[in-house]
């Protein structure tokens, strides 16, 4: 029993790194390898259930420990902020406001690099630990008592944050919400489900803030979100008011009956699926359009801007070696028919065939030309902040050393930041270097050195040959 004391008493109060060692090594030697002979399936959902209380627990320590370096890295901003402002009086409470938000979006990418896992947890755990105490006394604890999770408390901040009511108000309604999944964990041994803590939050929205003021912020969370997903298919997320998703989805699903009515020989999840796109590129959904099967027809595919990455063998089919497409691999064949789609424009980029770097070198200037973009681009290929692949044509050109700080335009001092990576490097929140080779060495705000590469287009098989290549037209 004193090991899992000194467990619960280093996630409550903290310990130096030794004890933390110390108590991690004991709590990984009382971890068993196997399941025991005679456990029934009541001992195993009751050890799941203990881990996981423990868990909650691990979860408020981690929402701490950022809420405490957001606070730290924000003092810093603030020292930085005078410095450059030649003043000693501190800036406004907006100011310091913004400085905040700034420190937490950069340390929820350093942790999402430096620790892993979805940039929407470590999102959760530092609103969690940056909450108002007035909030964070409510929060933290319910957490740690497993009647809200981590996602559900960081929720309810969001939201509550979002209704035009007063800091007495919002307290009042996040308190209604976890008096209402406490009680249902005493009365009924399990957590608060999600479509029921929904129900509740939505409900405490309209007691505390007023129908209009609920149906205003829920109004203004409207959006359309590409979800990129790894097997050569992507997601499109809509999120608008329930009468008018429901009105959408009411017509596509008569859409799709009505096409497997006819013999149609999909299913009425792909019926959905083909149908949505059709509406929204062709206007109408139509039986030999080109989203309605898997590669395009005679008719090809839509107009489109899409970036592909391919090698000239694979374009030329003398191997199957798969592309990019707006940063995501898929299959040969699809890469090739939109090569070849009518309208496509082609770039070459020569590659070195030892490193795999793209060969061009971009001259010096004051302002990045267009030669220079596409070169820089060409040699990253996406993103280059540790563990982002966002195609580097939708990435914004950072000067590696700042303009600021006297950093010259050229090659070797230019890279591809997407726009949710540039701002903890212009803040001064992560640092970078590049060397004559592409590489990138990081500095992350946690002290935490990491580096990353230009793309290697060896990946693309550019001397793989599986096959003869076919004989092509040559345009005269």
């Amino acid at each position: 029993m004193s090991g899992w004391w000194n467990v619960a008493r280093v996630l409550d109060d903290g310990a130096s790194l030794d004890e933390f060692d110390e108590v991690l090594r004991g709590l990984e030697s009382a971890i068993p390898d196997e399941v025991a002979d005679d456990f029934t399936l009541a001992d195993a959902s009751g050890e799941l259930r203990g881990w996981e209380s423990l868990a909650a627990r691990i979860d408020v320590r981690r929402a701490r420990l950022m809420g405490w370096m957001v606070e730290l890295q924000t003092q810093i901003d603030v020292e930085r902020w005078k410095v450059e402002n030649g003043t000693r009086i501190e800036p406004s409470a907006s100011a310091v406001a913004g400085l905040r938000a700034g420190a937490r979006a950069s340390l929820v990418d350093t942790m999402t690099a430096v620790c892993g896992g979805f940039r929407g947890a470590w999102l959760d755990r530092a609103r969690l630990g940056t909450a108002p105490e007035s909030l964070a006394k409510t929060l933290q604890p319910a957490v740690a008592g497993g009647a809200l999770n981590v996602f559900q408390a960081a929720t309810l901040l969001k939201e509550s944050e979002e209704l035009d009511i007063t800091a007495e108000q919002q307290s009042a309604m996040v308190e209604s919400v976890v008096e209402h999944a406490r009680g249902h964990r005493e009365r009924r041994g399990v957590p608060v489900s999600q479509p029921l803590f929904r129900s509740r939050v939505r409900k405490a929205a309209l007691e505390h803030a007023g129908p209009v003021k609920q149906k205003k912020a829920a109004h203004e969370r409207r959006r359309v979100k590409m979800l990129g997903l790894d097997d050569g298919q992507a997601g499109l997320e809509v999120r608008g008011a329930q009468p008018r998703v429901e009105a959408a989805m009411a017509r596509l699903d008569a859409v799709a009956r009505s096409a497997k009515a006819a013999g149609d020989a999909r299913t009425l999840a792909q019926l959905r699926a083909d149908a949505a796109l059709d509406l929204l590129i062709f206007g109408a959904p139509a039986p030999d359009a080109a989203t309605s099967i898997d590669h395009p027809g005679e008719g090809g595919w839509p107009p489109a801007v899409v970036n592909v990455v391919v090698s000239a063998a694979s374009l030329l089919g003398a191997n199957e070696v798969p592309g990019l497409v707006e940063g995501a691999w898929v299959d040969a064949q699809t890469v090739r028919e939109l090569a070849h789609a009518r309208g496509s424009v082609w770039q070459r980029i020569v590659a070195d065939p030892v490193t795999g770097y793209a060969m061009d070198a971009a001259v010096d200037s004051y302002r990045p030309t267009a030669e220079m973009a596409r070169v820089v681009r060409a040699r990253d290929g996406h993103c280059r902040a540790p563990g982002c692949l966002r195609p580097a044509a939708h990435a914004q050109l950072d000067h590696v050393r700042e303009r600021r700080d006297g950093g010259p335009t050229k090659g070797t001092n230019l890279q591809d930041l997407c726009t949710g990576h540039h701002p903890p490097k212009s803040r001064r929140h992560w640092s970078a270097r590049m060397d004559d080779t592409g590489v990138v060495t990081w500095r992350l705000a946690d002290g935490t050195i990491t580096r990353t590469y230009p793309m290697d287009y060896r990946d693309f098989g550019i001397h793989q040959v599986d096959h003869a290549v076919p004989d092509c037209p040559v345009a005269g």
